[in-house]
């Protein structure tokens, strides 16, 4: 599967339009999905510069943090504790 499809379909999961996964919105929503996404992309083997272009051209400590943010517990910070 392709990233763009990665992207859509973890999108259409969470309801959430692909253009907003992409774009510059730092909503909570949107990076659950950017970090689902990116999580799903390393594990297929993608690197970090791939992953962040897939994810809207972000940087690559962009997806370094989606990635590893997947790995340890929630933080109050981040809405979900």
């Amino acid at each position: 599967m392709k990233a763009h499809e990665v992207v859509r379909q973890v999108a259409l999961l969470h309801g959430v339009q692909y253009r907003h996964v992409l774009g510059p919105r730092r909503w909570s929503e949107l990076v659950r999905v950017r970090k689902k996404v990116a999580r799903i992309l390393f594990d297929a083997g993608m690197s970090y510069p791939e992953i962040g272009r897939a994810l809207g051209g972000r940087h690559h400590t962009s997806a370094m943090y989606y990635v590893g943010a997947i790995k340890r517990p929630p933080t109050s910070k981040e809405g979900n504790a």
